[in-house]
C-alpha cells in the first residue's frame, strides 16, 4: 500500500535566511555544521532536511 500525503503548506524559511543565532543553535544540537539544507514538499509540516558534516 502506498501512502501519500498532501503537500505541506505554510511558510518555509530557507536555512541561509535564518538568524545566525538560530543556525548556530541547530548546529550545536546536531554536533556538526550544516553543509546542505533542502526544503521538503511533503512530510511533516515545519520540518527541514539538513545534512550535517560527518553524518
Amino acid at each position: 500500500m502506498k501512502v501519500t500525503a498532501p503537500p505541506a503548506s505554510g511558510v518555509r524559511h530557507h536555512w541561509a535566511d535564518l538568524p545566525d543565532s538560530v543556525r548556530s543553535a541547530v548546529e550545536d544540537i546536531l554536533g556538526a555544521r550544516v553543509v546542505h539544507a533542502q526544503s521538503q514538499s511533503g512530510g511533516q509540516a515545519r520540518t527541514a532536511h539538513a545534512v550535517a558534516a560527518g553524518r
